[in-house]
């Protein structure tokens, strides 16, 4: 397959009817590390599951099975189980949210450590960052862990909601309880590794800033510097590869979902008591399909930031290369050096933070393809 040949991936139409029915449609989350960081986290899930009642008082009844009733009991039935499928899929999304935020945390605060690490070896001084890049790792490993373990219970609370003939009913309290507390101590842990980096990262300055005077530790601390960046260079050509692959992925489910809707509106022209649970079941499927095809954008807005990083990354590798050569033999100035690989390592921290908000949306629009995935399985079941 395709998948196989491009090798493993690195760790939603709407209708005017189903966009009023959105109750979920955007966490914004503003982080400033070093500048800014800007993590957009859309609650998608929450609005797809809602979505899915339509205009409709009908469930998602089994098309084979005779069709709920109008009765007022039945239709309050059918109600407190769409509301009940709002609420675990509002959780689910916050809870991507967090998952994701928490893994950009990770990231950035591993990127403060590098840039600490290699400073603190080229000024050939263990231990003037060695508090603030025990505190930073430190961070960033509980982001980590907090978004691993989040994931993990994303994962099993999906499942239950996926196998449920109405989404979430078979979600008991419990499950929902767990998975908020998990998203609860991922944002915190999120939190704090955005902290850490930080401090890390001014730490850092202030010691690069006093080693300058030393013109042999200038061309190390230059040396270092290119070559961090170059791994950063490296990393965010990966992470647009991946996107682009998931967008792509994306946009093959929106192309086999055009001729079901096609049957679906056929069967929903010609069918009688059984037209109100087709047309509950279109509505659904297209609210998956809506959840995609806004995922699939925000993967594609998230690229555009990322190659304007890189860009500037790549301007300001080349003086410092020059200074790094130059330096020992004191053709250019401290203060010259210095402005030149604090630009650097500043270019080098807007890449590893688009890097990161671009990882979170793809991981938000590969859940949304698996919910797709499920969804055209079931539809394509009932057609046959």
């Amino acid at each position: 397959s395709s998948e196989a040949l491009r090798g493993p991936k690195v760790p939603e139409r709407s209708t005017r009817q189903a966009s009023s029915a959105m109750v979920a449609a955007r966490l914004t989350v503003n982080i400033l590390v070093s500048g800014a960081v800007v993590l957009w986290a859309s609650v998608a899930e929450g609005a797809a599951l809602l979505r899915g009642a339509g205009g409709s008082h009908h469930g998602r009844t089994d098309p084979a099975e005779p069709a709920i009733g109008t009765g007022c009991g039945q239709i309050h039935h059918v109600i407190k189980k769409f509301s009940k499928a709002t609420q675990v899929g509002k959780l689910a999304g916050l809870a991507s949210a967090a998952l994701a935020r928490a893994g950009a945390a990770a990231g950035v605060a591993d990127n403060a450590v590098e840039q600490a690490d290699s400073a603190a070896t080229a000024l050939g001084d263990e231990e003037i960052l060695k508090t603030g890049i025990s505190d930073a790792t430190s961070a960033g490993e509980k982001a980590a862990s907090a978004s691993a373990d989040l994931g993990t219970s994303l994962d099993t609370f999906k499942g239950k909601v996926s196998a449920s003939e109405y989404s979430g009913e078979d979600v008991e309290q419990s499950d929902i309880d767990e998975l908020k507390k998990l998203t609860e101590e991922a944002n915190e842990a999120a939190e704090l590794a955005y902290k850490e980096a930080e401090r890390l990262s001014q730490t850092t300055d202030k010691a690069v800033s006093a080693a300058m005077k030393d013109t042999e530790k200038m061309a190390k601390l230059a040396s270092a510097a290119v070559e961090s960046a170059d791994a950063a260079l490296d990393a965010a050509a990966k992470a647009k590869q991946n996107a682009t692959w998931a967008v792509d992925d994306a946009a093959a489910l929106e192309t086999k979902a055009t001729p079901i809707f096609e049957k679906l509106a056929t069967v929903i022209a010609n069918a009688s008591e059984q037209a109100a649970v087709w047309k509950a079941l279109n509505d659904t499927l297209d609210s998956e399909v809506s959840a995609v095809t806004e995922a699939k954008d925000e993967v594609t807005k998230a690229i555009t930031p990322l190659e304007t990083a890189v860009g500037t990354l790549e301007e300001k590798i080349t003086p410092v290369k020059e200074a790094s050569t130059n330096a020992t033999s004191g053709s250019i100035a401290s203060a010259s050096i210095h402005e030149e690989v604090s630009a650097l390592e500043e270019a080098e921290n807007a890449v590893a933070e688009a890097v990161a908000d671009l990882q979170g949306e793809v991981k938000k629009l590969e859940y949304g393809q698996e919910r797709l995935k499920a969804k055209l399985a079931e539809v394509e079941k009932k057609l046959a």
